[in-house]
């Protein structure tokens, strides 16, 4: 019996290996936002569909890209852990749900800022599921409890504040 080798190429690789086809894909429309934190800067805010609902996650995904033609410190990068720490408001724009507290440092401790060179990135993704799936998502998700009703997604990324993005909370 003949064996062939099997070739990916990198990026494909990575594309199979951050899918996860435990998760159905979301619904409703995909929601996303631009911001300019910095001159240089630009952060891009995604979610993937509009609707959170009962076995349905959603994907916040974080990109911070350098426009300008030189390097650009982000001075709150690597300060918390998570970078991506997101938040939920409410209609009456208070704060409905917010992942628990990050593990952070004091500013002058710790790691130096990342430094972004020009054309460069750094990107995150989290996932949000509602409480009533954390026995079918076995922790692979932020889990939100909050009634059903509209709210947005924003939070911090790097110590940088996120565009708020529309979602739905359905049951």
């Amino acid at each position: 019996m003949n064996r062939l080798p099997i070739v990916l190429m990198p990026g494909l690789l990575a594309a199979l290996l951050t899918a996860s086809p435990a998760l159905p894909l979301a619904s409703g429309q995909p929601e996303r936002a631009l911001s300019t934190p910095s001159p240089g800067l630009r952060l891009t805010t995604l979610l993937d569909g509009a609707r959170l609902q009962p076995g349905r996650p959603l994907q916040l995904k974080v990109d911070l890209r350098n426009e300008g033609a030189g390097q650009v410190p982000i001075p709150g990068a690597g300060r918390c852990d998570p970078a991506l720490q997101p938040t939920i408001w409410g209609a009456d724009g208070g704060v409905a749900w917010a992942q628990g507290l990050p593990l952070c440092q004091e500013y002058g401790r710790g790691p130096s800022p990342i430094v972004l060179a020009a054309g460069g990135s750094i990107s995150a993704t989290r996932c949000l599921a509602l409480a009533v799936d954390a026995a079918r998502l076995g922790g692979r998700c932020a889990l939100v409890d909050l009634p059903s009703g509209t709210y947005q997604v924003g939070g911090n990324f790097h110590g940088m504040t996120l565009p708020r993005l529309e979602i739905t909370l359905a049951p």
